[in-house]
């Protein structure tokens, strides 16, 4: 399977390591006899072994409980605990690798451990434990475990998860970071708001012929899937979109879209544009995301030619005003953008800026950046960060801070401390309450925070292991990093490489 592989997570300025329990396709295999109970390994011995549920079923997380006793039956504590899932033995060759390892934690009783293991995948599984006393005496346990499937998407195990988006177009993975448990959600989209999520994409669908000389008629829907539950939610229903076709494709509408949520989630709005002939028309609309009904809707005024154009659409932080950024490109040198900003309320228009065939203008490549994300930043003066390479050249990563209000750069941060001889892999990710910005390289693992009120750097750091770096208990995680740690421990997982940040902002996961 080519796969780029997970390659880490990490808490920002916890000396311990942290890192996801996964879970990839297992190889065809045979089951052995299962050998549940102990296995005494020198003066250590593991008893009164249980696993709960009994009959688990992907999406449960197992709780495995157990007892060590010493030589004389005593009961032993302070040990470290390692869990790892894995396949039975295959058809030939040697026991499959752990596809998933966690670290457990000590009970009141003595004696008494306990670990968490996500089940993400059905099928026949070995759960092998390992405790180990500071003297390296150690003794192990194994406990077969068959994982029922189950139809759909299962129910978060926490309230607060991770979205992590797949390398597999519009797919993103929903992640407990707590017990590792991992579940696929279709999407283009991650939106939240008021502690919640929701997984969202939109669909387009031929209606008729597609020619590249004449375009087509394309239908236009939302489709929406509650985060947690996994469960869908009304469609919004857009209707029929005449368009022509992209430059170069034979039957791929020159449409762009864009979602954006209300931060209570009362509601979503929509954008998109369509080319017909030269001109790209641009619209808007407020749908209520419990019923999919269209509550508003409205054509900006005036088209604007090109070749292509991208659009975002974003929300202000009281969520009074909507940020509708679009990039145009006709030619190498007729780069441009509209920038419009409008009352949430009634869609009006509050401010527009339009410049075509500005390549060397900052907002031409910040205002729908890349590499990273753009946001708004908390304050009574209308604020946004974008981080971009203002310049236009990749390989060149800023953060700029601008006003959409008059569409001007007030704060330009060069990135080159962190972006170093990799500067490809910059990305960065803001707190939850826009104070702070965090640029991080996951290649070389620096990362820098910075105030975007100010547009200053505060400090620096690196989050690469140490080569006498150990392993942390907590939150009952192991670290691996392409088997640094854990040599015996990989993932098959594909996540695109990126970084992204706790609900709470105590927690930075570079990945």
């Amino acid at each position: 399977m080519v796969a780029r592989l997970l390659r880490v997570f990490r808490r920002l300025g916890i000396p311990g390591m942290v890192a996801l329990l996964v879970v990839a396709t297992a190889p065809t295999a045979l089951a052995r006899t299962p050998e549940p109970g102990a296995l005494p390994a020198g003066t250590l011995t593991v008893v009164d072994l249980a696993v709960e549920p009994t009959q688990p079923a992907v999406g449960d997380v197992a709780t495995v409980r157990f007892s060590v006793r010493d030589a004389h039956g005593a009961p032993v504590s302070g040990l470290s605990v390692t869990a790892e899932l894995r396949a039975p033995a295959a058809r030939y060759g040697a026991d499959p690798a752990p596809i998933l390892t966690a670290i457990g934690q000590a009970l009141d009783t003595p004696g008494a451990y306990e670990v968490a293991v996500a089940l993400n995948q059905a099928g026949r599984w070995w759960i092998d434990l390992e405790v180990a006393d500071p003297l390296g005496r150690t003794a192990t346990a194994s406990q077969f475990v068959v994982v029922a499937p189950t139809l759909g998407t299962p129910p978060a195990t926490t309230a607060t998860p991770l979205f992590l988006r797949s390398d597999a177009w519009g797919a993103y993975y929903r992640l407990d970071p707590a017990t590792g448990s991992l579940a696929t959600l279709s999407g283009q989209v991650v939106l939240s708001a008021a502690g919640h999520w929701w997984v969202a994409g939109t669909r387009l669908v031929a209606q008729g012929p597609v020619t590249p000389a004449y375009g087509g008629t394309w239908h236009l829907s939302v489709e929406l899937r509650d985060g947690l539950t996994g469960q869908p939610l009304p469609t919004v229903d857009l209707g029929d979109i005449r368009a022509s076709v992209n430059v170069g494709s034979a039957d791929q509408p020159a449409i762009s879209t864009s979602l954006a949520l209300a931060p209570d989630g009362s509601r979503l709005y929509l954008y998109w544009a369509r080319q017909l002939g030269e001109g790209w028309m641009s619209h808007v609309a407020v749908a209520d995301p419990a019923s999919g009904a269209i509550l508003l809707q409205r054509e900006l005024q005036g088209a604007v030619v090109a070749d292509v154009v991208w659009g975002s659409l974003t929300v202000s932080d009281d969520g009074a005003q909507l940020v509708l950024a679009e990039r145009a490109t006709q030619a190498p040198d007729r780069s441009g953008y509209r920038l419009t900003v409008l009352e949430a309320a009634t869609l009006a228009t509050v401010a527009q800026h339009r410049r075509i065939g500005a390549p060397d203008d900052p907002l031409t490549a910040c205002i729908l950046p890349y590499p990273g994300p753009t946001g708004p930043i908390p304050g009574d003066a209308p604020r946004r960060y974008s981080l971009c390479n203002p310049e236009g050249i990749p390989g060149q990563p800023s953060l700029v801070i601008w006003d959409p209000i008059d569409g001007t750069v007030r704060h330009q941060v060069t990135l080159d401390e962190v972006a170093g001889e990799a500067p490809f892999y910059v990305d960065g990710v803001a707190s939850p309450d826009g104070v702070h910005f965090y640029a991080v390289n996951t290649a070389t693992r620096r990362v820098l925070e910075l105030d975007m009120q100010r547009g200053a750097v505060l400090r620096s750091s690196s989050l690469a292991p140490g080569p006498d770096r150990r392993p942390s208990t907590f939150n009952r995680f192991v670290d691996w990093i392409f088997g640094l740690v854990v040599p015996s421990a990989s993932a098959g997982v594909l996540i695109e490489p990126g970084v992204t940040i706790a609900p709470d902002g105590r927690e930075l996961y570079p990945a």
